[in-house]
C-alpha cells in the first residue's frame, strides 16, 4: 500500500512539473506578445527604447496570466534586435544595432527588410506537490524560458 501511495505521488509530481514547465513557456510567449501589441505603432520602435518605461510591467502582467501566474518574473532588461533570415543556414541572424537599422538583409542573401524582435526571459520557482516524497523534489526548482516575438 505504501508503495502505491509513493508511486501515485511520483506520477502526480511529475505531471505537475511537466504542466508548470509548459506554463512557463507559455508565459514567456505571452510576455513577448504583449510587447508586440503594446508597441505595434512604428513610432514606438525600437520597443525597449521608445515604448515606455512601464513595458516590463505590462510584459510581467501578461506573463502572469497563465494558470500558474502570480509568481512569474520577467528578467530585466528585455532584449531586442534586428534580425534577418539567413537563407544558407535557415536561421535568424542578428544584424545591425538598435541605433542603426540595416536597410535590407542582402548580407544574408535576401532583399527583405530586417525584422525587429523582442526576446524575453521569464523565471518561475517550481514547488512540488509532495516535497521530499517524489524524485521531482530533487530536480532544480528554477524554471526558465525564453520567448521571441517580432514587433516590427
Amino acid at each position: 500500500m505504501i508503495f502505491l501511495v509513493a508511486l501515485i505521488g511520483q506520477v502526480l509530481d511529475f505531471g505537475w512539473y511537466t504542466y508548470c514547465s509548459t506554463q512557463v513557456k507559455m508565459a514567456a510567449q505571452a510576455a513577448a506578445a504583449e510587447a508586440a501589441v503594446v508597441c505595434s505603432d512604428e513610432t514606438k520602435l525600437p520597443a525597449t527604447v521608445n515604448c515606455g518605461s512601464d513595458l516590463i510591467d505590462k510584459m510581467t502582467a501578461a506573463a502572469n496570466t497563465v494558470s500558474i501566474g502570480g509568481s512569474i518574473t520577467v528578467t530585466n532588461p528585455i532584449s531586442e534586435g534586428y534580425f534577418c533570415h539567413d537563407d544558407t543556414t535557415d536561421k535568424l541572424v542578428e544584424v545591425g544595432t538598435l541605433d542603426a537599422r540595416p536597410d535590407d538583409c542582402t548580407a544574408q542573401g535576401s532583399s527583405d527588410i530586417p525584422g525587429d524582435y523582442v526576446y524575453v526571459t521569464v523565471n518561475y520557482t517550481f514547488t512540488p506537490l509532495f516535497p521530499g516524497l517524489s524524485a521531482v523534489s530533487l530536480a532544480d526548482t528554477a524554471m526558465t524560458s525564453e520567448g521571441w516575438m517580432r514587433v516590427g
